[in-house]
């Protein structure tokens, strides 16, 4: 886009209309409907299964190797649990592999303390983040 448009300050609104609303100096959540986000029990993905996963999640292990899951789950869903997500995710079961280019994933890596989040779709919410630890689960 840049090429396209030289000269200009080209953006991507990553969080949809929370963006927009961010650019024109309102709140981001002005036009989310409330209680918008849930968190989830990690133990939910676990249980999970998909014949066609929407997003794939990469583990980076203790002995270094990268391990990946498919799964049915947005990408900022995975977020949306605690770090005890990573410790089910090796314990899981193998899923299949996606037959279609993924809507996005998510890549933890719990030896340098880092997540990343890709995506190709907009993500609402992904401004968000961190998320207050005062915020509510949503019941099991």
């Amino acid at each position: 886009m840049a090429r396209t448009w030289p000269g200009w300050d080209v953006r991507f609104a990553h969080d949809g209309m929370g963006g927009l609303n961010h650019h024109l100096g309102v709140d981001r959540d002005l036009t989310r409907a409330p209680g918008w986000f849930e968190t989830l029990e990690p133990a939910e993905f676990a249980g999970r299964e998909s014949t066609q996963p929407w997003s794939v999640v990469l583990l980076r292990l203790p002995a270094g190797s990268v391990r990946a899951w498919g799964s049915a789950w947005e990408p900022i869903d995975h977020l949306a649990c605690d770090p005890a997500l990573i410790d089910l995710l090796p314990t899981s079961p193998a899923t299949p592999a996606p037959t279609e280019m993924p809507y996005g994933g998510v890549h933890f890596d719990p030896r340098v303390r880092t997540v990343s989040l890709w995506a190709v779709r907009t993500v609402t919410g992904v401004h968000d983040w961190p998320l207050p630890a005062s915020a509510p689960r949503r019941p099991t």
